[in-house]
Parts: C-alpha cells; structure tokens; sequence
C-alpha cells in the first residue's frame, strides 16, 4: 500500500466531510477540517506506513464524515430566499423609497454567510446603492447655477459656478457607479461558496 495509498484514503474522506461542511461557515468548517487532520495524522502515527487496514480503522473510529457534519450542525443553516436577495436589494432597493436598502442591510447584518468586511462594504460602498447615487447627482446639480448677462442683442456671456469639471465629475461618477455594481456582485459570490 506505502503512504500513497494512506494518502488517497484520507484524501477521499477529508473531501466527503468538506462536501457535508459545505452549508457551515468558512471559519467553522476550516477548524473542524484542522482537528479531523489532527487526529488522522495522530492516529496514523504509531501506523506503518503500508498498513491499509489501520488507516482504515482510524477513519472509521473518527466516524462517518455525514455523521461528524451532522454533529457540527451543518444542513441546519440552509441558506434562505432573502440572503439571495440582500445584493440586489443593497444595489436597487433605495428605489423602493430607500426601504428595500435598509432591508438588504438588515438581511446582511442578520445572516452568518457574510463576514463583518463584507457587512461593512455593503453598508458603506455605496449607501442606498445606485439610488444613492442618482440623490447625490441631483443635490449636486441643484448647487451648481449660471448666469447670463450681455448686450440685449448681442453675444450673451453665461457664468456657471458650483458642480466638478467634466473629466473629473465623470470620472467620479463612474466611480460612483461601478462600486455598489461590484459589490453586489461580490456579495452574491461569497453567498453562493457559503
């Protein structure tokens, strides 16, 4: 057998407990993984290495990796309808009278998928997500003004003040738009390996 058949054996059942680990959190599934290790590696250690049937045995007393995921509370956290929808609501819901934004918040503060950087960049990055935006577009314009003033007849001279050059203010807003687009985008991908 040698230490490439123990290899392929404990392989095979640590890839089994990380398919049942899979609806935990990254952070609880990594220690769970580390102790499994652990105690295989302590298991197999007074082992030769071309003894199959011990490893085997170490596998089995450690338990059926179902059974270890069971134990951890994995399949009790099932993901819900409303963790699919807390990206969109943080993109589009300041639409919704800024209500559907405060519920896509709420949903991300409220759900163990999402560590507290992802929390904070979906609050922070942009408020009210592209509503947010469009509010920020309009005061903006409301303070800039023009005036005009010339001979009556003659070429008129008009002085606008308040707003951003063009090349900066849309660049600014490409900004603007971009981050909650990709933050969304990066919520929705964490969710979905969660």
């Amino acid at each position: 057998m040698g230490k490439a058949k123990r290899d392929e054996l404990t392989r095979d059942y640590l890839r089994e407990l990380d398919r049942r680990l899979a609806s935990l959190p990254r952070g609880r599934r990594r220690q769970i993984r580390e102790e499994v290790e652990a105690h295989i590696e302590e298991g197999c250690r007074q082992l030769a290495p071309d003894d199959e049937a011990g490893t085997r045995q170490v596998l089995e007393q450690l338990g059926d990796p179902e059974e270890i995921a069971r134990e951890a509370g994995a399949g009790l956290q099932r993901r819900t309808w409303p963790e699919a929808l807390a990206p969109l609501l943080l993109l589009l819901g300041g639409f919704i009278l800024y209500v559907g934004w405060f519920a896509g918040v709420a949903i991300l503060w409220g759900s163990p998928v999402w560590r507290l950087r992802d929390k904070l960049l979906g609050t922070l990055i942009f408020p009210f997500g592209l509503a947010g935006v469009e509010l920020l577009l309009v005061a903006g314009l409301a303070r800039s003004s023009c005036t005009g003033y010339g001979p009556v007849g003659g070429r008129m001279i008009t002085h606008c003040t308040g707003g951003l050059a063009e090349p900066l203010g849309l660049a600014i807003l490409f900004i603007l738009i971009v981050a909650p687009i990709l933050v969304a985008i990066h919520l929705d991908r964490v969710r979905r390996r969660a």
